[in-house]
């Protein structure tokens, strides 16, 4: 989807939105203005999918901003999310997901984030037996179709397709829900550590991060869009 609307990367600004609830508010808020601008770039959204949670996994425990900067952090997702790290000052390995396996065996690469679905199917908690009880980003996807197909449905079956897929949308978010804590309990049972952060420690991601701020928004995330995300989240936590 950001290939497409690159503006759609900054709702994974990392420890921006930090839970179900508060990506719920800005979804609300801001989902009708991502459709327009993606259908201008010749798409129409049919769904929009959270996939859980980005999670930080290690082969040693990983409590604060300081314990990461001293691992090779490895990065397989989007460029934006990789030089949003390196410019925050984490020591970032290029790695893809067929080879994070065998860069974690070498020692390239002492930890990589990634939601637990994917750590636990592709065995990476395995090697980086740690997770930091700390969201860096949500993980979102979505089913988009190009315009040129949608207009060769019939009108008449549109509404019921949109209809269709808003249910799929509620259904794959509740069994992702479901999932991934499914998951987390599983990768415990076989051996997986979960470094449990103080609300201190918690707080040190987050005003870590709000110090990048100037060189993060504008360069590697967009500034309008960031500017209404952090003015949603500040009137809804305000009002909490």
């Amino acid at each position: 989807m950001s290939s497409i609307m690159p503006e759609v990367m900054t709702i994974s600004y990392p420890f921006l939105i930090r839970n179900d609830a508060e990506l719920n508010e800005v979804m609300n808020r801001i989902r009708s203005d991502l459709d327009t601008r993606i259908q201008r770039n010749g798409f129409v959204t049919l769904a929009w999918a959270h996939a859980g949670w980005v999670k930080i996994f290690s082969k040693t425990p990983v409590y604060t901003p300081s314990d990461l900067r001293r691992l090779k952090l490895g990065s397989g997702t989007e460029e934006e999310m990789l030089q949003a790290f390196r410019i925050m000052g984490y020591q970032m390995v290029s790695t893809s997901l067929t080879q994070v396996i065998t860069d974690l065996n070498s020692g390239k690469v002492d930890a990589i984030y990634q939601s637990p679905i994917y750590a636990a199917s592709g065995q990476i908690f395995g090697i980086a037996r740690n997770m930091a009880n700390v969201s860096i980003a949500p993980f979102m996807g979505g089913i988009l179709m190009n315009e040129t197909a949608w207009r060769r449905i019939p009108d008449r079956y549109k509404n019921e397709l949109l209809a269709i897929c808003k249910r799929m949308e509620r259904e794959i978010e509740r069994s992702i829900i479901n999932l991934e804590n499914e998951t987390i309990s599983t990768m415990v049972r076989y051996g997986l550590q979960i470094n449990q952060l103080s609300p201190q420690q918690t707080q040190e991601w987050y005003d870590d991060t709000a110090r990048y701020e100037n060189r993060l928004v504008g360069s590697v995330f967009n500034r309008e869009y960031y500017q209404r995300i952090s003015s949603i989240l500040a009137e809804y936590r305000r009002g909490r």
